[in-house]
Order: structure tokens, then C-alpha cells, then sequence
């Protein structure tokens, strides 16, 4: 099923609010995966992870507690997925890469860019629709088309979807409702997920799609 109740109420920085209708992306392969990259450019004492935009809230908490408990501390680049792979391919070091697509590291594993044996899938994520916090668009669980009469004349925003995974699994559900056409003309692109969380947050757009945590 693509259209289901996630759930509602003030998103964890309180400046976001998940409406009722929530899109599962796990159906397209919206699943998390992670493959060390082999490059001697960190010093042994930091570990270096590249990883998509939408992590970075728990993977700043997980962080922490891998630095109380192992000593070592963890820098992050956070960035829409293909941004990341991009930079890995243009020689960019890391130790650790954190995909919220699966394609990106096949082609990563493909030209070699991962090693040998430490691909991992590691969890997954669903897509919510999200508006601000003191935000008064509604959307009819049931009945999509009620989230053109939400909008008006405002866009619904989105991570771009020509190369972000958060933008690609949002246009599939989109055209899995038969939406994709009418909202052509009034979407706006983010450059990655959280993007669109910190937009929507801001007003750019009255309704948004991003992924759920």
C-alpha cells in the first residue's frame, strides 16, 4: 500500500508538523545502505562518513554515543545522496558512506569505489507529508486529490527529484496517485530532504514531502 496513517503532531524540532497522509518509499528502495570507501585521506583517529541529508538527526545522536563509548570521534559531510557518490567518484576520502539509495552504491561498487564485501543494508524510511507548524492545510487521508485544494495557489515542496532519492521516491507516489500531472507547474524543488523540512518550516510552501525522520 503507498498511501497510509503515519502519525501527526510537532515534528521533533518543533517546527514541522506531519499531516495524516504519509507515503511508504520502502516499495521503490528507499532502503539505507552503507559500504566503506578504501581511501587512506582520514587520519586514524576520526572516522569520516558521508551520508544522506535525512540521517543526520539520529546519526548525530548515534555519534555521540559511539564517541562516549570507543573514544574516537565521527565527522559528518551530509548531502543529498548523488551529491555524495559524485564527490567519492571525483576522488573525495571517506570512511564510511550512508546511501538512502540503492543505485548510487551499485554504481559506487561497480567502479570500485567501495570495499571489497562491506555493503550493508541497514534500515529503512517512509515519506511523510509535512507542513508547518502553525500550518492550516489539510489533506483527506483516502482521497488525494484533496491535496490540490490544500495547496491553492502554493507549491508543494519537494527534493528535486532529477537526482535526489527523497525527490524520486516522492514522485513515484505522487504518480502512483495519479498526481503527478495536475501538480505539474506548482512544485518546488529542495536541494535534499531536509531541505525540504527546513523550507516548509520556514513557509516557502504550505505542504511538503519529505522523508519521515
Amino acid at each position: 500500500m503507498l498511501a497510509s496513517m503515519l502519525f501527526s503532531g510537532r515534528g521533533r524540532n518543533g517546527t514541522a508538523r506531519l499531516l495524516g497522509t504519509a507515503v511508504r518509499a520502502l516499495a521503490v528502495g528507499a532502503v539505507f545502505c552503507a559500504g566503506s570507501v578504501p581511501t587512506p585521506a582520514q587520519p586514524a583517529s576520526s572516522t569520516l562518513v558521508f551520508a544522506a541529508a535525512s540521517t543526520m538527526v539520529p546519526l548525530n545522536d548515534l555519534a555521540q554515543s559511539f564517541e562516549r563509548e570507543r573514544g574516537r570521534p565521527v565527522r559528518f559531510s551530509f548531502a543529498a545522496s548523488s551529491t555524495l557518490a559524485r564527490q567519492v567518484m571525483h576522488g573525495a576520502g571517506a570512511d564510511l558512506f550512508l546511501s538512502a539509495n540503492r543505485q548510487w552504491l551499485d554504481r559506487l561498487e561497480r567502479d570500485g569505489f567501495l570495499a571489497a564485501g562491506s555493503r550493508r543494508e541497514l534500515t529503512g524510511n517512509r515519506l511523510a507529508l509535512i507542513r508547518p507548524a502553525d500550518g492550516n492545510a489539510n489533506v483527506i487521508l483516502g482521497r488525494p486529490a484533496t491535496l490540490l485544494g490544500a495547496l491553492a495557489d502554493f507549491p508543494l515542496m519537494l527534493a528535486d527529484p532529477s537526482h535526489v532519492p527523497a525527490g524520486m521516491y516522492a514522485r513515484e507516489a505522487l504518480e502512483h496517485l495519479n498526481l503527478w500531472e495536475p501538480l505539474q507547474g506548482r512544485l518546488a524543488f529542495a536541494a535534499n530532504a531536509r531541505a525540504v523540512t527546513v523550507r516548509v518550516a520556514r513557509g516557502e510552501a504550505p505542504l511538503g514531502i519529505t522523508y519521515a525522520s
